[in-house]
C-alpha cells in the first residue's frame, strides 16, 4: 500500500506539479500581457488628457483663425462707434447752420430777360428797378458792362455780354415818353 500510497502521492505531486507551473506560467503571461497593454492604454489616456489640459482654448487648427476673427470685431468696433459719433455731431452742425438762416438772405436773380423796343409798355422806373435788381451799378458815366445812368427820361447802360450765347456786351441808349419805350438805340445811334 506504501506503494500504491506512494503512487498515489506520486500521481498527486506530478498532478499538482504541472498545475502549479502551469498557473505561473498562466499568471505571468497573464500579467505580461495584460499589464503593458493596460499600462500603455492608461499612459495614453493620461498623455492625452494632460496634452488636452496643457492646449490653450485658441490653440490648434482653428486657433489663429478664431484670433484672426476676435481681432478684426475688435477692431470694427474701435472703427465705427468714433464714426457714428462723428456722424451725429456733424448732424447736428448741419441742423444748427441751416435751421432758419437761408431763408432770411434774399434770392439773387442773374437772369431776368426783358425784351426792349420801341412801343413797349414800361416806364423809365420799372426799367431802372429791374436793372438795379439783376444787380447792375448806377454810375455817372457806364463805361463797364453791368453799369447804367439815368439822365431824365433816357437810361443808358451797358449790358453784359453772354459767353455760351456767343452775345457781346453793348452800351444800349433807351428813351422813354411817359410809360412807353419810344426808341432803343446803340451807342452810334442806330435803332436796334
Amino acid at each position: 500500500m506504501t506503494t500504491g500510497n506512494k503512487k498515489t502521492s506520486g500521481k498527486k505531486s506530478a498532478k499538482k506539479g504541472p498545475k502549479k507551473h502551469a498557473t505561473k506560467n498562466k499568471s505571468v503571461a497573464k500579467t505580461s500581457r495584460k499589464v503593458p497593454r493596460k499600462s500603455v492604454k492608461k499612459t495614453k489616456r493620461k498623455n492625452a488628457a494632460r496634452k488636452t489640459a496643457k492646449r490653450k482654448p485658441g490653440s490648434g487648427k482653428f486657433g489663429l483663425l478664431r484670433r484672426l476673427i476676435k481681432l478684426s470685431l475688435i477692431v470694427g468696433c474701435l472703427i465705427t462707434v468714433p464714426v457714428i459719433i462723428y456722424g451725429f455731431v456733424l448732424d447736428a452742425r448741419i441742423k444748427d447752420r441751416f435751421v432758419g438762416q437761408p431763408w432770411q438772405q434774399p434770392a439773387r436773380v442773374f437772369a431776368k430777360p426783358v425784351d426792349l423796343y420801341a412801343g413797349l409798355s414800361l416806364s423809365a422806373d420799372e426799367l431802372e428797378q429791374h436793372v438795379s435788381e439783376l444787380g447792375y451799378r448806377r454810375t455817372e458815366q457806364p463805361a463797364q458792362p453791368g453799369d447804367y445812368a439815368r439822365v431824365g427820361s433816357k437810361l443808358r447802360l451797358v449790358s453784359r455780354g453772354h459767353r455760351l450765347s456767343g452775345v457781346q456786351a453793348q452800351e444800349l441808349d433807351v428813351y422813354f415818353a411817359g410809360n412807353t419805350v419810344t426808341e432803343v438805340s446803340d451807342a452810334n445811334g442806330d435803332s436796334l
